[in-house]
Order: structure tokens, then sequence, then C-alpha cells
């Protein structure tokens, strides 16, 4: 779907430059309409070619990036809050050990100034 909107997007803008290009000149309305057709589709499949074959190749992933974000999703969270005991009394999860991240304060001594 993300490949779709992309080519379509770019097949717009360029239709749309078409346009104003064709609109400064000194070329019937007709012949600037056809460009603008034939640019939007010969844009669009190039666009959606493109993405196809990047995705193909594992260079990018729009589809797969988005299914995978919907899989952890209610890893860290539970009902759109935070999996934290805030309600207990206790802030944050350091203090009673579930959470993995020690949480240190930084000191003076090891502070470098930047000059």
């Amino acid at each position: 779907m993300i490949k779709l909107g992309i080519s379509m997007g770019s097949a717009t803008l360029v239709a749309m430059l078409i346009l104003i290009g064709g609109s400064f000149s000194d070329v019937s309305m007709w012949v600037v309409l056809t460009r603008c057709v034939s640019g939007f589709f010969i844009d669009g499949a190039i666009a959606y070619a493109i993405t196809f074959i990047l995705e193909s190749r594992g260079i990018i992933g729009f589809d797969k990036a988005i299914d995978s974000d919907d899989d952890d999703s209610n890893d860290n969270f539970t009902s759109g809050r935070p999996n934290n005991s805030s309600a207990n009394g206790n802030q944050g999860g350091a203090e009673d050990g579930s959470s993995g991240f020690k949480f240190t304060p930084l000191a003076a001594e090891t502070l470098k100034s930047q000059k």
C-alpha cells in the first residue's frame, strides 16, 4: 500500500509540474493535458517499479516494517500506558528490579568540560 502511495504522490507532482510548465509555453491545452496524463502514468509506473525492486532486494521494507511494529506493540505497553508500577507508588521499574536497565546518576568529577 505504501508503494502505491509513493508512486501516486510522485506521479501527481510530475503531472502538476508538466501542467505548470505547459501553461507558460505556447502549446495548446490538449497537448498539455495529454502530456500530463502520459507523464502521470509513466512516472507512476517507474516509481512503483523502483520501490518494488528496492523492497524485493531487501534494501527498504515499507510494508514489512509496519507489520513488525504491530506485533511488538504489546511488549512494553498495556492498554496504551507504560508498563510500570507508578500507580503503586514506585517511580519506574528500577527500584523493584523489574527493569534490566540500571540507572546511575552523573557525578561531577566524571564530567569533562567542552572548551
